[in-house]
């Protein structure tokens, strides 16, 4: 239905004012500005809290993470916290101060709940924040490791709408130095039932009787002024029974857990949870695991309370041997195996603590003592041959390159013996326990850490009854760290001889960057007669060592002797102020320059140069340094004359910097120009090669820094009138008008008059 001609035919007036308004409508659609991206300035910095401080392992650390922006309105920035290996206990809480628009500690996520592999990233969105806005938050992480690199990061990325201006300051990264924390542990045992108390041996026991039960008591102790996370220390319990005599044993156990219980939690602590228990009906004294082992999975994440302990109780019974007095040995220990821990033991001094005890002779089966015949045994190992991988026997006893292998043999020779009068067994049951002796205490280690690894593998085993490997060869397999050992059980009829060789095979990785430490590795193997008396026999000599301690040298192998050693420098630096409220104040600059190498690397490092890139819009007014902690030599007085260069660089030589020394350092100055800014500060090794004193303070080895990542510091700051504060939003600026508004005016105009035209001939 068409409308009424006098409806669509308005007066004159009413006609004007609707093209008036038509044409307004243009103009403003022609004349309003794009949306285009805000330009910001963002700045993020990562510092210690406290200066000068170097962290400690197992110590919770504090640093400062702020984000900030300095021009303009930032939309939907993202600030992200970036975290290294081997730190646990992470946790985020908000500064005090901190605006209504930042956001809550919580908003970063994800947080990691274990220790960390490297490279894990908490991240939150800053909704809005406007010019001049900072956010500040204080990050603690407890580092678990002595020689490992803490480099942290912290860096912002504007948001999809905006420009940043600055992007050098988007990251700012500060590693820090950890030395060892000093933890002390106590292990303890006893026996509290069953047996009587040798007045003459406060560690051993008489037995009341056979076929009753034998209470222990075994209590762990955490006795540091800290707690310990025992994962974290890599912490394995253990429990084991072993005799004096192998031969004169029980003929049969048992035994089972009574209880336990912490001093904190109770029975339902998370520590005896995380404890496998197991009765031992075993027979008794050829070191079995009596009711507890943690060595194949050991701690997680359970926490050891300052002052805590755990308490566990078990019980053991024994059947009465042929003849003479069973004399056992129960043992609980304690194994830290994590790197980074300076350990002390309470109580015993050692990781472990042993009960022994033992029954009346007059309670055996036969009610006497057993016959003692010594054997003429000859037990003997040798090293045969060093070799490639390709089989061909080497010159030297040098392991260099992947494949190698040390070849040994072992014999236990009975050509001399026989039988005694009314013995029942036809030859005698040995244990052979081979391990690799380290010749200073020390297994050689790689960085990084596979690039070294070893196994020990049966090449042939041959006794009375033929072939003896097992049935688990190789016998371990490659790892980077452990002592290579094998125990394996040979029978040895009277009149024979055993004979077994064992190879010693080395992986070496091209990617080997250097060696954490290195000691030669000797050889030596255990023979020990551990058949037990069925006839009222036993034989000795009951334990051979071969090569004697005095000839280890013969068995002597070097693993890659000409490998540089592994040393660790460190860099860390904070800033006050971080935001400078103008040129006229001081800005301050807190360096540290330490040597954080492993205690098992070089004593002292010869050569290193450290320095600072202060930038060209800087003057220093002061400059100073001083050895703050251990030993090293550093130039004196001011220092101002050691900055030069275009960036304005402090150089630094530091000689002879002992494991554990810290140089500290304070520049001094101020700023020429306002805006925003990145400081560098580094620490690195001089000399082609690097040298190092070893621990003896005379040999002098090559060496490679183990983490340049940590050599490297970096902070963040600004002026606090980097820029001109924004126009007063009641009086905007004029909107640009685009090149091509009037000819678009133009046109809209001759397409109104058309228009209007047009309706005056309709109307």
């Amino acid at each position: 239905m068409r409308a009424s001609l006098a409806h669509r035919c308005r007066t004159p007036a009413a006609s004007r004012s609707q093209w008036v308004a038509l044409g307004l409508l243009a103009s403003a659609s022609v004349l309003a500005p794009a949306a285009h991206a805000a330009n910001v300035d963002l700045v993020t910095n990562i510092e210690p809290v406290a200066s000068n401080v170097p962290a400690q392992t197992f110590v919770p650390y504090q640093l400062n993470v702020s984000f900030s922006n300095i021009n303009g309105t930032a939309t939907n920035a993202k600030g992200s916290i970036v975290l290294p290996a081997n730190v646990t206990s992470v946790a985020l809480t908000a500064a005090s101060g901190n605006v209504p628009g930042c956001p809550a500690a919580s908003a970063f996520s994800p947080v990691p709940a274990g220790t960390t592999a490297g490279g894990e990233t908490m991240s939150a969105t800053l909704p809005l924040m406007l010019n001049r806005q900072q956010c500040n938050y204080v990050l603690s992480v407890t580092p678990t490791k002595a020689d490992s690199a803490y480099l942290m990061r912290s860096s912002m990325a504007a948001g999809s709408g905006d420009t940043e201006t600055t992007p050098s300051t988007n990251t700012s990264e500060n590693p820090f130095a950890v030395t060892q924390s000093n933890i002390t542990l106590a292990v303890d045992k006893k026996i509290t039932g069953g047996a009587t108390q040798d007045p003459n041996d406060a560690t051993h026991w008489i037995g009341n009787a056979y076929n009753a039960p034998i209470e222990f008591t075994v209590t762990y102790t955490n006795k540091s002024v800290t707690p310990v996370s025992l994962g974290a220390i890599a912490s394995k319990w253990s429990d084991w029974e072993g005799s004096w005599s192998p031969q004169i044993v029980p003929s049969g156990s048992d035994g089972g857990l009574t209880s336990c219980a912490s001093s904190v939690d109770g029975a339902g602590s998370a520590i005896c949870q995380a404890l496998g228990f197991s009765g031992a009906s075993s027979q008794a004294g050829t070191n079995v695991n009596t009711f507890l082992n943690t060595n194949t999975t050991g701690f997680g994440n359970e926490v050891m309370q300052a002052g805590e302990s755990v308490t566990i109780k078990y019980w053991r019974s024994f059947k009465a041997p042929l003849c003479g007095s069973p004399a056992l040995a129960n043992t609980a220990t304690w194994a830290v195996t994590a790197d980074g821990v300076n350990l002390q033991w309470d109580g015993s001094g050692s990781d472990s603590s042993t009960v022994s005890f033992s029954f009346p002779i007059a309670l055996s089966t036969q009610g006497r003592d057993c016959t003692a015949v010594n054997l003429n045994v000859k037990a003997d190992k040798k090293l045969l041959s060093v070799q490639d991988k390709t089989g061909l026997a080497k010159a030297s006893n040098l392991i260099e390159q992947d494949g190698d292998v040390a070849i040994y043999e072992l014999t236990v020779d009975l050509s001399q013996d026989s039988a005694p009068p009314g013995s029942n067994r036809d030859g005698i049951n040995f244990n052979v326990y081979d391990t690799v002796l380290l010749a200073k205490g020390h297994m050689p280690m790689a960085a990084p850490a596979n690039a070294l690894q070893l196994q020990m593998e049966w090449i042939s085993c041959q006794d009375s009854n033929g072939n003896c490997i097992p049935a688990n060869n190789p016998i371990q397999p490659y790892r980077s760290y452990f002592t290579p050992s094998v125990s394996q059980n040979i029978h040895v009829k009277w009149g024979t001889k055993a004979v077994m060789q064992i190879a010693l095979r080395f992986k070496i990785d091209s990617n080997l960057q250097c060696m954490q430490q290195n000691d030669a590795l000797q050889n030596q193997a255990a023979f020990s007669v551990v058949s037990v008396s069925t006839d009222g026999y036993t034989f000795g000599p009951s334990y051979i060592q071969s090569p004697s301690n005095a000839n280890l040298q013969a068995t002597q192998i070097n693993v890659l002797p000409n490998a540089p050693y592994c040393v660790n420098l460190t860099t860390n630096k904070r800033v006050t102020p971080m935001e400078v409220p103008d040129l006229a104040t001081p800005v301050v600059f807190d360096l540290q320059f330490a040597n954080n190498t492993s205690p098992d690397g070089p004593k002292t490092v010869r050569q290193a140069i450290a320095k600072d890139a202060l930038g060209p819009d800087f003057k220093a007014t002061a400059a100073s340094c001083r050895v703050s902690t251990g030993n090293a030599t550093v130039p004196t007085g001011s220092l101002l004359g050691s900055i030069a260069g275009a960036n304005n660089e402090l150089q630094l030589p530091i000689t002879n910097m002992e494991r554990g020394a810290i140089v500290n350092c304070t520049i001094t100055g101020n700023l020429l120009r306002s805006g925003s800014f990145k400081n560098v500060a580094t620490v690195a090794l001089q000399g082609s090669p690097a040298k190092a004193l070893l621990n003896d303070g005379a040999t002098e080895v090559a060496v490679k820094d183990l983490m340049p990542e940590d050599d490297v510091a970096t902070v963040n700051y600004m002026t606090a009138d980097a820029v001109m504060p924004p126009p007063d939003p009641a009086a905007p600026k004029p909107a640009p008008v685009p090149a091509n508004a009037l000819w678009s005016l133009a046109g809209l105009g001759i397409a109104i008059a058309a228009l209007a035209r047009r309706r005056q001939r309709i109307c």
